[in-house]
């Protein structure tokens, strides 16, 4: 299981993926939302983290294959194009 979330904030490289199933959210365009995307996957990963602590398990496929397929966590994977460009945006120290 695979799930994404892409940035783009320059709007001209990531659009086309909109729509697909893989995406936990439309592309982003906004630097605010991205930090606020960045935000939720800082505490995703925390989440995470006491999950396989309470679990014993060593990564997320080990994980897996303990658990009902209703409680499987799917990888996630984020896309930023061009960070610079989102820094800059951004505030810089909350994006860092």
């Amino acid at each position: 299981m695979l799930r994404m979330i892409m940035i783009d904030p320059k709007r001209v490289e990531l659009g086309i993926y909109n729509g697909i199933p893989h995406l936990l959210t439309p592309v982003i365009n906004d630097a605010e939302k991205a930090l606020n995307s960045l935000k939720w996957a800082i505490a995703e990963m925390m989440r995470r983290y006491d999950i396989l602590t309470q679990t014993r398990s060593r990564n997320i496929e080990e994980y897996n294959k303990k658990v009902h397929k209703k409680d499987k966590l799917p990888n996630i994977v984020i896309i930023i194009d061009e960070l610079a460009d989102l820094m800059m945006r951004g505030n810089k120290k909350e994006v860092e």
